[in-house]
């Protein structure tokens, strides 16, 4: 235990291994997108099965992910103030399986142009020993509120590729609640030259609707 500004906290420190092997399933860029895409790569990305959401592409893999977490629990309240968590991948084989931007797109010859710079980058990708160093960041400020980042960072070319703040407000039961999140731009580039979007959402009672009928 540790203590910090006169309060009391406990202090975990977990490691975190996990092989993954998956096969490669041939002739799956001839299929239909409908549902499938690949998310932004995070700290999330570092232990799920599968790098694209949907079924339509299922991604082949022989790789190792290693990471950690370390928090910090206020004795007093047993409350988990901050959370830490770092990992990697290593990569024992080029990846074959990804979505490719020009599938069953008939763009202009501007958009074209960016579609294929888009297809190199991520073709490259799949050649990468190792992926995007990942960490997530969380730190409750109260019972109620609660603040998340997290970022991505690229050591094959020394850049941060992804980062993403989140703000959440829960209240009490039968109280309104509200998040934020805020992707900020990487890599060097602007809100112009890298678009981003950010979002926000809240609940109201429904019941409280009525009460004022």
């Amino acid at each position: 235990s540790i203590t910090l500004y006169g309060a009391a906290f406990t202090h975990h420190w977990a490691p975190r291994v996990k092989y993954l092997y998956a096969p490669y399933v041939q002739q799956q860029v001839m299929q239909p997108l409908f549902d499938t895409t690949a998310p932004d790569f995070s700290y999330a990305s570092l232990w799920q099965d599968n790098r694209f959401t949907g079924y339509d592409r299922l991604a082949d893999a022989h790789q190792l992910t290693w990471g950690f977490t370390t928090h910090l629990t206020q004795q007093q309240e047993g409350v988990e103030r901050i959370r830490l968590g770092l990992g990697q991948i290593l990569y024992f084989k080029q990846r074959d399986v990804f979505i490719n931007p020009l599938t069953g797109a008939k763009p202009t010859q501007e958009w074209r142009d960016n579609l294929i710079a888009e297809q190199d980058r991520r073709q490259a990708a799949l050649k990468t020993p190792t992926s995007p160093l990942a960490a997530e960041l969380v730190y409750t400020m109260s019972p109620t509120q609660q603040l998340q980042q997290t970022i991505t960072w690229n050591p094959h070319n020394n850049t941060v590729e992804h980062y993403r703040l989140d703000y959440r407000y829960q209240a009490p039961p039968g109280r309104s609640t509200a998040a934020l999140a805020l992707p900020l731009p990487a890599a060097g580039g602007t809100l112009c030259e890298r678009p981003q979007q950010s979002s926000d959402s809240g609940c109201y009672p429904a019941h409280r609707l009525s009460n004022h009928r």
